[in-house]
């Protein structure tokens, strides 16, 4: 499976769960942000004053969000970022404050090329009239500990004995929140409900089988990334957990649900197939294959079944016979 943050990243794309979530985050579930007004922004490759990109990490500069979403339209203009974070990370009040300083700066390089009657463009400093549009970034923590680094520039600040001192000193806040600590989860109307209300019940195991079964259909249907989000976050099998249609709980004995419901793309179950097989090749048997491969033995037995009855099918067509069978 791909790694979390990218996950988290393609869950985060869809542009009803981004809307959800800086309305039910930051605007108590006020509908402000529109999904329909959405538009992703590039995130990569800013252009700024080299006398700035001197003093920043190259890094930074290269890929400096996860996620920029601009709303545009006759009521709200805004840019939106969304940085998806698994450790504390003690530098973060500086680094969001960069990120966001940076997309001010792009805005301004953007306002100060002007372009002439003739089609040419020419440069010149920012106007009276000049505006950019407000940047607002919010940190979606899914870390298992409790964030204890600064959530302010103030917090990171070695602080003189004069008091005045902090007074003058801007501050900058961080809008963060923490996965596994949401009070009014049911604020959020998009499949980040489910996938955040699982997560209230990781630890209790008893607890989540029963909000599963409980909101079974809407679980079921969540989309893919919403599905590979929960089942990375929650670090189990949920198809062990899920109710399928008669009522009992799906233990793989569909050939490709139990792999599929763990969040693998295409690709990654033509390699466990090509893994399989050549496994199967050396004699090995079902015990072994599971075990070396940290598999469950009842998830990769279809597939170990299959190549078993038709050892002369090449990995694509063991994949057809299972999504035909599922």
């Amino acid at each position: 499976m791909a790694k979390t943050d990218e996950l988290m990243k393609k869950l985060f794309k869809h542009k009803e769960i981004f809307a959800d979530l800086f309305n039910a985050t930051l605007f108590n579930g006020k509908q402000i942000i529109k999904a329909e007004k959405l538009a992703e922004l590039n995130t990569e490759n800013i252009h700024v004053d080299e006398s700035i990109s001197s003093n920043v990490n190259p890094s930074i500069l290269k890929r400096y969000r996860d996620l920029c979403m601009r709303q545009d339209d006759s009521v709200l203009q805004i840019i939106l970022g969304c940085e998806n974070q698994s450790e504390i990370d003690y530098s973060m009040p500086i680094r969001t404050m960069l990120y966001d300083a940076l997309k001010y700066t792009e805005q301004q390089n953007n306002l100060e090329l002007r372009k002439r009657k003739d089609g040419t463009y020419y440069h010149s400093k920012l106007r009276k009239d000049d505006k950019v549009l407000p940047v607002l970034t919010l940190i979606f923590y899914y870390g298992d500990k409790e964030w204890t680094a600064g959530k302010c520039i103030h917090d990171l600040i070695k602080w003189p004995e004069e008091p005045e001192i902090k007074s003058i000193v801007p501050n900058y806040k961080l809008n963060l929140l923490w996965a596994y600590q949401i009070n009014n989860i049911d604020k959020y109307k998009s499949d980040l409900q489910y996938i955040l209300s699982m997560l209230k019940y990781k630890e209790e195991e008893k607890s989540l089988k029963q909000y599963i079964s409980d909101n079974n259909d809407k679980i079921q249907n969540m989309n893919q990334d919403s599905h590979n989000v929960a089942v990375a976050l929650l670090n189990q099998n949920l198809p062990k957990l899920i109710d399928n249609q008669k009522g009992d709980f799906r233990m793989g004995e569909n050939a490709l649900q139990a792999i599929y419901d763990r969040g693998v793309n295409q690709g990654e179950v033509l390699h466990l197939i090509m893994q399989i097989n050549k496994k199967i090749l050396n004699n090995k048997n079902l015990d072994t294959i599971a075990n070396e491969l940290e598999e469950k033995k009842e998830d990769i037995l279809p597939i170990y079944t299959i190549i078993k009855e038709h050892p002369d099918k090449s990995k694509e067509q063991i994949y057809a016979i299972l999504k035909k069978e599922s």
